[in-house]
């Protein structure tokens, strides 16, 4: 459980397999890897995700103890109902149960955000009833350059609707990289563009933190419609917690692809090494959030 339980030992053991192993074998050498799969990032669900779209020679099989029909695929051994109840009463785990012989990705006990909470959206809402509020970005500046330091995270968003129909889609391709604050400029003049938002639509908040207030000075420099996001003395964790809720009930929703890498800072959060991207969600929605509140008749297409 250890090698998938942080970002870094998921990297590592990828980065073992292929400088190490793989190209350790002969022309005609075959490699099987056996095993259960323990979290969405694990080795054997990036070789399944790699196999999916590369060679077909490359075969992934997942052989569970019952079938999506409830049927046993080991009759030999657990020829009836009755053989895979035994089973499972000798298990004396349900989560052992359906990580090792259901072979299903089970959370972690303290896992503020489960999985099957995470829902996706394919387009956005259209049409007169669409009610679209706003574009939010939250950014979370990066307080240094040096190797170890976190990774400026930038996380937008599209509000639609007021009060219990308000629902908050996140927009694909959130930026974690290190960045200088005239990359950091740069890109949110970028993002501005992509948005395809005008000044009307477009609010822009960076964390108050130490330097931070004169990037947001410099943006509105730049023309752009930015503030700072008073912490008010929430911790990471209170930021979390205050929005659990909304993720879970589908008032938060994800893009179908290119929002993979925060939701597993989210999925993760307490022990990933970086949560820059969960910092810069938690600070979108929320403030999101408080305009809506704040400014309940702006409705601009």
């Amino acid at each position: 459980m250890e090698s998938v339980k942080t970002q870094e030992n998921r990297d590592k053991l990828f980065e073992w397999l292929t400088s190490d192993v793989l190209p350790a074998g002969d022309k005609d050498t075959r490699l099987v890897f056996i095993g259960t799969p323990l979290h969405e990032d694990s080795l054997l669900r990036r070789l399944e995700k790699q196999f999916e779209v590369g060679n077909p020679r490359n075969v992934f099989r997942r052989y569970p103890i019952l079938d999506e029909n409830g049927k046993p695929l080991w009759p030999g051994k657990f020829p009836n109902e009755a053989d895979i109840q035994a089973e499972r009463e000798k298990c004396l785990n349900e989560r052992a149960w359906l990580r090792e012989y259901m072979l299903k990705i089970v959370s972690p006990d303290d896992q503020r955000v489960q999985r099957e909470w995470i829902q996706y959206y394919k387009d956005f809402p259209t049409g007169p009833d669409a009610r679209f509020r706003q574009i939010t970005l939250g950014i979370d500046p990066a307080r240094s350059q040096s190797a170890t330091a976190d990774y400026t995270a930038m996380v937008g968003a599209r509000v639609y609707g007021a009060g219990t129909e308000r629902t908050i889609y996140i927009l694909p391709n959130p930026v974690n990289a290190k960045l200088t604050t005239e990359q950091i400029l740069n890109k949110v003049e970028m993002l501005t563009l992509a948005y395809g938002a005008g000044g009307k639509t477009l609010r822009v908040y960076v964390e108050d933190v130490n330097f931070q207030g004169i990037l947001a000075e410099l943006l509105v420099g730049k023309g752009i419609r930015a503030k700072l996001f008073p912490l008010k003395g929430r911790s990471k964790d209170d930021r979390l917690e205050a929005i659990v809720r909304l993720i879970e009930v589908g008032k938060i929703l994800f893009p179908e692809k290119g929002a993979e890498k925060l939701i597993e800072q989210i999925l993760g959060f307490g022990s990933e090494k970086h949560d820059d991207l969960v910092d810069a969600f938690t600070m979108t929605v929320l403030q999101s959030l408080e305009d809506t509140k704040r400014y309940p008749q702006i409705f601009v297409l």
